[in-house]
């Protein structure tokens, strides 16, 4: 007597989804070099002065959360990014205008130069991404002047895309994706010195891959950093857009941390 059907088949097995683990904090990072969140540490005046949590209001020192006290200011009035409370999963955001607003830590930091890696992952979201400068910088790290070693993550380069560069010796080196857009997105550059490689990322997807010759970026003994543009202020560079959450460092990471790191960000961030 044959045996029913049902009692000859295999258990049917549905494939699971890798369940990717947040990080608890950025600062389990390797080499973690400054971190920037806009709901701690903004002031009304460079040297600290009384703290800012009003809508509208400008920011004139945005404090380094890592422990490392590479404090971001803004002397100018008129070049201050302004809080926006409230923008993104009840969290706030800073709002830099696209013409002259930035605001930079110039201290003199030799920890960047000769790194054979790096990573930047931001919070960040366009309000004109298809037209104002020809690159919209929100995080730069390196000297804003022709020949010299950089890194940095945009929301515009020459078009409506995304994009990431950094400066080995005499090379600079570009990979850009041809998706951008005006939502909010955890952006993410991945530099790989060491083995050659180079990735941007946008919400927990790759968008952009590059390979070169492996090695350290070219050599500077400082470099500065700025949020909204080049430290050097320079116009054609400026970001017309809001930046919430901004994590930088030197260290070489896992697959695991860069989607750990990502996830954290996008449940913080509710994206």
């Amino acid at each position: 007597m044959l045996s029913p059907l049902y009692g000859q088949l295999s258990p049917l097995r549905v494939p699971t989804k890798a369940v990717i683990q947040a990080i608890s904090s950025p600062l389990t990072l390797p080499n973690l070099r400054f971190w920037l969140d806009a709901n701690s540490g903004l002031f009304d005046a460079t040297s600290g002065g009384n703290a800012v949590n009003e809508n509208n209001l400008t920011v004139a020192r945005w404090e380094d959360q890592s422990g490392n006290n590479r404090h971001f200011t803004q002397g100018t009035l008129n070049n201050r990014p302004v809080l926006k409370t409230s923008i993104l999963n009840n969290k706030n955001v800073l709002e830099f205008d696209g013409t002259n607003d930035t605001i930079r830590d110039l201290g003199t930091v030799s920890s960047y130069a000769n790194s054979e890696n790096a990573y930047i992952f931001c919070i960040v979201k366009d309000l004109n991404p298809t037209g104002g400068n020809s690159q919209h910088i929100s995080v730069f790290v390196g000297r804003g002047v022709s020949g010299s070693s950089r890194m940095n993550c945009s929301t515009r380069i020459s078009g409506n895309l995304f994009a990431g560069q950094f400066r080995k010796s005499t090379e600079t080196l570009n990979i850009v994706s041809s998706v951008s857009n005006s939502s909010f997105n955890v952006l993410s550059y991945i530099i790989k010195a060491s083995n050659g490689q180079h990735e941007l990322r946008s919400n927990q997807n790759q968008i952009a891959f590059g390979t070169f010759s492996a090695g350290p970026f070219a050599n500077e003994t400082s470099l500065g950093r700025a949020i909204g543009g080049l430290d050097t202020a320079a116009a054609g560079f400026f970001l017309p857009g809001q930046v919430g959450e901004v994590i930088v460092g030197t260290g070489q990471l896992t697959n695991a941390q860069i989607l750990g790191t990502e996830e954290y960000l996008k449940i913080k961030w509710g994206l």
